[in-house]
């Protein structure tokens, strides 16, 4: 079976350089935008997704495997950061 989970992304795995250094290659994307959610800098300047009702954050859908998946959370420190499933809004390119 072939794994592929989409991830919704919003800081640096929006660029490519980074998903080359990551994934050794770069990622087909698709716009999307997550709806009832704000982005913050802490205190250390790293994006932070907080829930709010009149926010909207719009970044990229990633398509990766499993493999690429645990690149994805080495990479942002997971559990540092932690996932939340949420739905998001596909736009076109």
């Amino acid at each position: 079976m072939n794994f592929k989970k989409n991830l919704f992304v919003y800081g640096t795995l929006k660029d490519e350089f980074f998903q080359k250094h990551i994934f050794n290659k770069k990622i087909n994307t698709q716009k999307a935008t997550l709806q009832g959610y704000s982005i913050i800098n802490d205190d250390l300047n790293y994006l932070n997704i907080i829930e709010d009702k009149n926010g909207l954050i719009e970044g990229y859908l990633l398509k990766l495997t499993k493999k690429q998946l645990f690149f994805a959370d080495l990479w942002e420190s997971t559990p540092l950061y932690k996932k939340n499933k949420s739905e998001s809004t596909n736009k076109k390119k």
